[in-house]
């Protein structure tokens, strides 16, 4: 009788592969999955028209989606996630960047005593 390979943690498929990842780097949560899961599952799905997560957590299903195009509808019982995820998949115009870049360049100054 074969036996089944033991189960082995997979790095890649965790909240530690998103480190690098961009937006999806933002926060490291424990039980998130990585983006590399997310991309494996739309990838098999190519004809998707609408993807919906009701448990979205930090978001990382509907940045993969939105950036391939795909509409996502996601919500989940956790204000502050919900917020994030929002944060996350938001369009930043260039000017606002500057802006947020302009004020932690203030805010280090400051702390650094500066003024």
């Amino acid at each position: 009788m074969a036996t089944a390979a033991p189960l082995s943690r997979r790095p890649d498929y965790t909240h530690q592969y998103n480190a690098a990842s961009g937006r999806h780097g933002w926060l490291r949560l424990t039980p998130a999955y990585s983006v590399k899961v997310v991309e494996e599952i739309l990838e098999a799905y190519p004809h998707a028209t609408r993807v919906l997560d009701p448990f979205c957590g930090t978001g990382t299903t509907a940045l993969c989606a939105i950036r391939r195009g795909i509409p996502a509808t996601t919500t989940d019982i956790n204000p502050f996630l919900i917020w994030l995820a929002e944060a996350k998949t938001r369009i930043y115009s260039q000017a606002h960047i500057e802006e947020v870049r302009h004020a932690c360049r203030h805010m280090l100054q400051l702390e650094n005593g500066a003024f």
